[in-house]
């Protein structure tokens, strides 16, 4: 609580730093502290609420990233699922047992064939052909 003095004090020095407050200017020495503050407490709601939000933009990220393992880990047991299948329908046994209804058959002796015009060539040299 201030007190009002009942005259102006006359002041001995003009140079002083010193000044005397009346009663109009204490309510306008408020003003700019009232607006300080709620530019604190805004500056202080912004950078809140920003953290919020970049800690969701992580939360989201992590999520997808979670996501991408799962659907990674889905696509590889698929994957080896598939190479099981290719080695199980690779199988000559099975293969062989598939052809012998149809009459297909390991021949007992190879036959070579030659060709007029074609010279002979040693098996595993040169290109196929």
């Amino acid at each position: 609580m201030t007190t009002r003095p009942t005259s102006p004090a006359p002041s001995s020095n003009r140079n002083s730093p010193l000044r005397l407050i009346s009663a109009g200017t204490a309510t306008s020495a408020r003003g700019p502290s009232l607006l300080m503050l709620l530019a604190f407490i805004l500056l202080v709601v912004l950078t809140f609420l920003g953290m919020v939000w970049s800690r969701t933009l992580l939360d989201e990220g992590a999520f997808q990233l979670a996501d991408l393992q799962t659907r990674i880990e889905q696509e590889t047991i698929r994957n080896r699922l598939l190479r099981l299948e290719v080695a199980r329908l690779e199988n000559p046994d099975r293969i062989a047992s598939l052809a012998e209804p149809l009459g297909l058959f390991y021949p007992d002796e190879v036959v070579h064939i030659q060709v007029p015009g074609l010279a002979p060539r040693e098996p595993g040299l040169g290109p196929p052909g």
